[in-house]
């Protein structure tokens, strides 16, 4: 008795080309070999420089990375003026070269900031002014209205549909507090949470929400750094570190925030102490001037990766306990011109993303 077609369709077997593209071999093989079985035991993050897979769409540089939950895609924004959204393909040697599977074409100027809504599945992405879109339908969602141009944004984390803005000019800063369910029209409106007046010597230049959706913090071209409760706009803690800029905040647990200056070093804080007592610990050992930096978080146990100047990437491991001493590695690949401007991780895979000046992108590990 012949098979009817749906059976002829189920007893298909796949084809060998099929079967090759999803067999790792070659460098992906040898990354989950290493990380399943024959990893240096209590290193979290070992650079091998082992390339994993190569994205090139960007016209210029590369001035953001922000990897989605699933850690199978991410999304990158660049001097080109786009966003682009990316797939990760886990199969084959390493050597693939992937092209960008989705276009965002709407901003006027570079995109320099990026964060994903997980709760609403919607990205913002800010060139001095806020746009919301869908990823996957690579539609506009509206745009953030703000009565100064965006310098920073973050969003609380899932289950929150909150988005945080910092704006303003170099005589005032203000941090606005949006609900992005809320909207009008093709812009959504949201409030004043915090007005800085500074003097011309002072702007905002970095702000974080915590982990636990309770405080935000700003940080100053002045090196003042401030935290405030994240409902009432209400300042609870003040400081100086710095004479300098502060260049990256970032907050690790519900009480501990992280800082960068121009020192070369990352700075550990306990909001919750008096001020004499906040400073936990300084990390230093970076050989050169920091570009970017990570902080992983898995139980009690928090790692820091720094991008530095000259294409170099410093690992300082368990930083919440006096961090060990930083491992640097230049990083090199052969296909890739110019230094690398960015860089993000991938903590649950152990891998790391490298965006470039040139606008390529490397997957490495």
């Amino acid at each position: 008795m012949p098979l009817s077609p749906r059976t002829e369709e189920h007893q298909t077997q796949p084809t060998a080309a099929s079967v090759v593209d999803r067999r790792l071999e070659g460098n992906w093989l040898a990354h989950w070999q290493y990380e399943l079985g024959h990893g240096r035991p209590g290193v979290s993050w070992d650079i091998k420089q082992i390339p994993l897979q190569t994205f090139t769409s960007h016209s210029g540089q590369v001035k953001s990375i922000l990897v989605l939950d699933s850690e199978n895609s991410f999304i990158s924004g660049g001097k080109d003026k786009t966003v682009r959204l990316w797939n990760i393909r886990s199969s084959g040697s390493g050597d693939r070269i992937s092209q960008a599977e989705g276009l965002y074409v709407e901003h006027k100027r570079p995109v320099s900031d990026i964060c994903f809504l997980a709760r609403e599945r919607q990205i913002a992405s800010s060139d001095g002014v806020v746009h919301l879109w869908d990823p996957w339908t690579i539609t506009t969602l509206g745009r953030i209205d703000l009565l100064s141009p965006a310098i920073c944004v973050d969003c609380s984390a899932a289950p929150s549909s909150v988005l945080f803005v910092g704006h303003g000019s170099e005589q005032t800063s203000f941090v606005s507090r949006f609900d992005v369910r809320v909207k009008t029209s093709a812009t959504y409106s949201g409030r004043f949470i915090v007005t800085v007046p500074s003097s011309t010597e002072s702007v905002l230049r970095a702000l974080v929400v915590s982990p636990d959706d309770t405080w935000f913090a700003c940080g100053f071209s002045s090196g003042i750094i401030s935290v405030f409760d994240q409902r009432t706009g209400m300042l609870f803690a003040t400081w100086k570190p710095y004479d300098h800029d502060v260049q990256e905040l970032q907050a690790i647990t519900g009480s501990v925030l992280a800082s960068v200056g121009l020192d070369n070093d990352i700075s550990l804080w306990d909001i919750k102490r008096d001020v004499d007592d906040r400073l936990l610990c300084k990390i230093e050992g970076f050989s050169d001037s920091i570009l970017k930096t990570v902080l992983t978080k898995e139980g009690d146990e928090a790692d820091a990766l720094v991008l530095m100047n000259g294409s170099r990437v410093g690992v300082a491991a368990d930083i919440l306990h006096g961090a060990s001493e930083v491992v640097t590695t230049k990083v090199r690949h052969e296909s890739l011109k110019g230094h690398f401007s960015t860089m993000t991780v991938l903590p649950m895979n152990r891998q790391i993303l490298l965006g470039s000046e040139t606008g390529h992108i490397l997957l490495m590990c």
